[in-house]
């Protein structure tokens, strides 16, 4: 069935005369399950709390491979002892937002940030009175945490006591200079304290009013926005931080944030997000597959009717990997290296590329776009499909003809997913036709999603199909899914090979460089050989950008991105004046 959304010009009460609008960016949001950084664990909250809480550390907003760059650090933190020791300087210019808690008419002085702060900050994520789903990235690597979350285990709410004694691997230098102390070399640790988990809080808010309120009501805030209105299943609203520090390095150098207002909208139905867009009201819209084929030529460009209203069209790399694994404790899988080379030969990754119909990017290896260490050209031994090579692979793994010599019968194997709807019964039907050329009968399983979860950590599967989403961006965090420890949580598949565990260790105690980058290139060769398992594909997110939007960029790590952002508020009016009635239909069923 096709649905005709009209847009049409623009709406009632916006002329005459008056003070100009405040600068506010408009946008379809998601619903925010909590606004304390250390339980913002799905990509909404996160972005929720990377607006109100500043980090120690950001990533560079334009640069590619992504980099970090100073936040509330004053540069760049002093490595010490060979890695295990980090020192941060902050600013002298941070100040917590004004609030009930500091008293009233406190000044700047009082509400200054200071490094008791951010070691405030960073116990909470152990505080195991709290759950926080962010521990992990602490976890066994500063000195004396473990020990810290121990004491909280056995304390009540209010009790502050363990906090009051503090651990040795975090340490208050002076009011401006904070040193962690680790177990061990974690290059990483820049990168999780860049994290929205590592948002640094007001000690002082929080002692006063408890640690289970920022859940619900955040306060004395640091970053470039303030909660204005939050309503949950229908609005988010900020307002600019006046006393935030930031100041752009783009050129110019505007102070940030550069709007006054941002309202996100919880908005159910995309055909509701896109005819808002049309009609002005909203300044960004993500494109779905179905209003990518409306909008989209296939050249990739945008219909004429949008690209005449100046809309921009934006297409990057998620930071997200979706493979197909192999589980290496199957009897059948785990002890044949070329019968799994074979079935790797034989995916038709391409096929999968067009049907998605451009939001997907070939993937030969573990390490997405956008980080040190990926190759555009790298393709592996077993990358493009071949099925003469394919059959020949498969007769030296046992099974000529794609037979199982024990029965005569054609080899059968079960490919498990975790859904039951018409995407995954789609994607098995593609893997029993990629299969079927070998004479290989696949048997398709699909599952609910925790039924598939259960599966996979029982090792109750042979294929299977999953994603993972990076934690940041470091080749390290995709590459940890093939690390032998590992096996049974991020290594889903079971691989174990020493050379590539000795790799993986080799590089998790050196710093960002050349050196690290040439381990994970090596790294990606040695599974891509191995087979493990079949990869498969980038997701590529599209959007559609308003022209009276600026500084709108693609980031999968800025948390803060809003605040590069200015709007026009004039050109808006003029423009929703101005514009023509417009329909574009979308597939909405099949």
């Amino acid at each position: 069935m096709l649905a005709a959304l009209m847009a049409g010009g623009g709406c009632g009460g916006e002329g005459g005369g008056g003070p100009p609008a405040p600068e506010t960016l408009f946008l379809p949001f998601g619903r925010v399950k909590t606004l304390d950084p250390v339980l913002a664990e799905d990509v909404i909250s996160g972005q929720a709390v990377g607006h109100l809480y500043d980090r120690l550390l950001q990533y560079d907003d334009a640069a590619r491979p992504y980099r970090l760059v100073p936040a509330m650090a004053e540069t760049m933190p002093e490595m010490r002892a060979e890695g295990r020791v980090w020192r941060f300087r902050l600013r002298d210019d941070l100040v917590f937002a004004a609030d009930p808690c500091f008293g009233v008419a406190a000044s700047r002085a009082v509400r200054r940030v200071t490094s008791r702060d951010v070691i405030f900050s960073l116990l909470r994520l152990a505080d195991a009175r709290l759950h926080s789903p962010g521990y992990w990235t602490v976890r066994d690597r500063v000195v004396g945490l473990a020990e810290f979350r121990a004491r909280t285990e056995a304390q009540t709410a209010g009790d502050w006591s363990a906090y009051d004694a503090g651990v040795p691997g975090l340490v208050a230098v002076d009011a401006r200079t904070v040193e962690i102390r680790l177990t061990a070399p974690y290059p990483q640790l820049l990168n999780v304290l860049a994290m929205p988990y590592a948002s640094v809080v007001s000690e002082r808010a929080v002692r006063q009013y408890g640690q289970a309120a920022l859940a619900e009501h955040p306060a004395a805030m640091t970053g470039p926005f303030l909660l204005a209105d939050w309503r949950r299943n229908y609005r988010f609203e900020l307002r600019r931080n006046s006393e935030y520090w930031g100041r752009s390095a783009r050129p110019g150098g505007s102070s940030l944030p550069r709007l006054d207002r941002v309202v996100g909208l919880v908005i159910q139905e995309p055909q509701t997000a896109w005819l808002l867009f049309l009609q002005g009201n909203l300044d960004l819209v993500p494109l779905g597959e179905e209003t990518l084929e409306a909008v989209v030529t296939e050249q990739g460009r945008l219909v004429p009717e949008l690209a005449g209203r100046g809309i921009q069209l934006e297409a990057a790399p998620e930071f997200q990997i979706n493979y197909v694994g192999l589980n290496l404790r199957d009897p059948v899988l785990g002890g044949n290296p070329k019968l799994r080379q074979a079935l790797t030969l034989a995916f038709d990754r391409g096929l999968r590329l067009r049907l998605a119909r451009r939001q997907l990017l070939p993937a030969y290896g573990p390490i997405p776009p956008g980080v040190a260490g990926y190759d555009p050209a790298f393709r592996g031994p077993f990358g493009e499909p071949d099925l003469t090579r394919a059959r020949r692979l498969l007769a030296e793994a046992g099974y000529p003809g794609g037979r199982d010599p024990a029965t005569g019968a054609p080899l059968r194997l079960r490919f498990d997913l975790g859904g039951t709807d018409l995407v995954r019964r789609r994607q098995a039907e593609l893997m029993a036709q990629d299969y079927r050329r070998l004479g290989i009968e696949l048997e398709p399983a699909l599952n609910n999603w925790p039924r598939f979860l259960t599966k996979l950590r029982q090792g109750d599967v042979q294929l299977f199909r999953m994603a993972w989403v990076g934690d940041y961006p470091d080749a390290q965090n995709f590459l940890q899914m093939f690390y032998g420890p590992n096996a049974g949580a991020a290594n889903r598949t079971a691989y174990h090979n020493p050379a590539f565990d000795r790799l993986y260790e080799a590089a998790s105690r050196l710093p960002d460089g050349p050196e690290r980058t040439a381990l994970y290139v090596r790294m990606q060769a040695v599974v891509a050989a191995d087979a493990p398992c079949i990869f498969e594909s980038f997701p590529v997110g599209y959007r559609l950008i308003q022209p009276w939007v600026a500084g709108a960029r693609a980031n999968a790590f800025a948390w803060d991105a809003w605040k590069y952002i200015a709007v026009d508020d004039a050109a808006r009016r003029l423009a929703k004046r101005r514009v023509k009635p417009l329909a574009i239909h979308l597939q909405t069923g099949p």
